[in-house]
């Protein structure tokens, strides 16, 4: 983890993901070359933070000048470590991008795991699109958070509102959200196959009601980011 703050360092590497935001966007990338005066030191990822709507693609190559900072200590004694949250993502420091971001073609493909997340930002960027076309403001913020599971967009005000009226855990997907998904492709799945009543009799149409139900949360567990909560909620619902 950075130490001390580094106030001009040239990186390049992939950015892994982007965070679309109410004012700034903030994107992680994957270093591979790092050039600073100040340190010696190298990190795995840095996470920066940019103008809205400059973050580069998921996937894309990048070289750039940026300010990195140490990761954000617990504000007061017992509060929410930033830096431990950080430290299990992989991620040595945060930071500003200065200047401009350029990109350029990439030493090697980037593995499997990042076309995989590019694959899944593109998803959720042409969902979020498709509800912006049809509302605003923090309606869309909300619609999109309980899609794909980006938070970040809804306004502070709104954010706090939630969670002073208890309403906070219905941002995060969880049990609630992964069972009214399953729950609807399992039913609506078992109804249209008992309009057949061939398959009805002949065929476990229960079973491949499940089958469907199953495979829907699987793919809504991988659309919303695969939290923690989400995790534990999939597993519960698999074992149904």
């Amino acid at each position: 983890m950075l130490a001390r703050p580094i106030y001009s360092v040239s990186l390049s590497g992939f950015v892994e993901t982007r965070d679309i935001r109410d004012r700034t966007d903030r994107f992680v990338l994957r270093v591979t070359r790092m050039e600073a005066r100040a340190s010696r030191s190298s990190w795995e990822r840095v996470r920066l933070s940019v103008k809205k709507g400059t973050a580069p693609d998921v996937g894309s190559f990048v070289d750039l000048k940026a300010r990195l900072l140490p990761p954000l200590a617990p504000l007061r004694p017992g509060a929410y470590d930033f830096s431990r949250d950080l430290f299990f993502q992989g991620i040595g420091a945060s930071g500003f991008a200065m200047g401009a971001i350029k990109t350029v073609p990439p030493p090697d493909s980037g593995g499997l795991a990042l076309r995989y997340s590019a694959f899944m930002q593109g998803l959720r960027d042409a969902i979020d699109a498709r509800i912006r076309a049809r509302l605003d403001g923090d309606e869309r913020s909300i619609a999109t958070a309980l899609l794909t599971g980006r938070r970040d967009a809804i306004t502070e005000p709104v954010n706090d509102a939630m969670f002073i009226s208890g309403l906070g855990h219905v941002l995060s997907i969880s049990g609630y959200h992964m069972a009214v998904v399953a729950g609807v492709v399992f039913f609506a799945v078992r109804a249209l196959l008992a309009l057949i009543p061939g398959l009805t009799v002949s065929f476990p149409i229960k079973k491949w009601a499940a089958a469907a139900a199953l495979f829907a949360a699987t793919f809504y567990l991988l659309l919303s980011g695969a939290e923690v909560a989400t995790q534990r909620s999939f597993l519960m619902t698999v074992v149904v």
